[in-house]
């Protein structure tokens, strides 16, 4: 597994415009694409001016992934294939399988509604609850939700109500931090005291920064025997996917492992 590429990375801050995130692509000629880790509902609000566009970006207007291919951009949406590997491996946990059946999604971002909707398309999923602070992207989900196929019963509500869903979520349930708070931003979706649901899945999809939002549902797995899980599979298996899409490639199980491994030594794991 072997690819003559330089990465190059940048940080984009919060509330980047669509035209100042495309010209980091745009101003680099020898570009192949891009990977975004943020910045996706932005990339998606308006579809015009890429080359194509996937499915995926049609049906969430999120964007991911950028391909430089004839001097145009093509878009795509890694998330979702991202997203559907790690969900499978919750969902196939006994404390789902004897639990409530439930899914709560703290984040109505790009990554956030990706997961969110793969969760309610999948036959094993009763409810799912997803939260968004912003009224523009409450908006906005809603748009996008409305033209989702009938499926498990989702859910769209006010961030401000973070504590009462999570508090009454059935033993067994899934929550889901895609909030972004904890790496980009300081603090946790919920207030210290909020009760958490026994026996149940935490999910945090950062991957790195202080994320006091782990070190508490870490703790509260710990003494009610649920499990909890950081975003490291979520990046690695995104990169994976996006440099997929970008360099086209016909990667299979093989490709994956040796991907995981070399991500395990560039973190020090190894």
């Amino acid at each position: 597994m072997s690819l003559p590429i330089r990465l190059v990375c940048v940080n984009a801050p919060p509330g980047s415009s669509r035209d100042a995130l495309l010209s980091l692509l745009r101003s680099d000629e020898s570009a192949v694409g891009a990977l975004f880790t943020g910045h996706k509902a932005e990339l998606g609000r308006d579809l015009g001016g890429y080359a194509s566009v996937t499915n995926d970006v049609r049906r969430l207007n999120e964007v991911g992934t950028l391909r430089v291919k004839d001097g145009g951009l093509h878009a795509s949406a890694h998330d979702v294939a991202a997203s559907r590997h790690v969900i499978e491996d919750f969902l196939g946990h006994a404390l789902w399988q004897h639990g409530g059946r439930q899914a709560v999604v703290l984040g109505a971002g790009g990554a956030g509604l990706a997961v969110a909707t793969e969760l309610a398309r999948h036959p094993a999923v009763e409810r799912v609850v997803i939260t968004e602070a912003s009224a523009e992207r409450q908006r906005e989900v809603r748009r996008i939700l409305a033209t989702e196929p009938a499926g498990a019963r989702i859910e769209l509500l006010a961030a401000s109500l973070n504590n009462d869903v999570v508090a009454a979520a059935l033993p067994g349930a899934l929550v889901v931090n895609a909030t972004g708070m904890g790496k980009d931003v300081p603090g946790s979706p919920l207030t210290e005291g909020t009760p958490l649901p026994a026996r149940s899945l935490f999910w945090e999809l950062n991957y790195r920064g202080e994320r006091p939002f782990l070190t508490r549902v870490r703790a509260a797995a710990a003494d009610s025997g649920g499990r909890a899980a950081d975003g490291w599979d979520f990046f690695v298996r995104s990169w994976y996917e996006a440099l997929r899409t970008i360099f086209d490639t016909n990667w299979g199980p093989a490709e994956l492992a040796a991907f995981y491994d070399c991500a395990a030594q560039a973190k020090g794991e190894a």
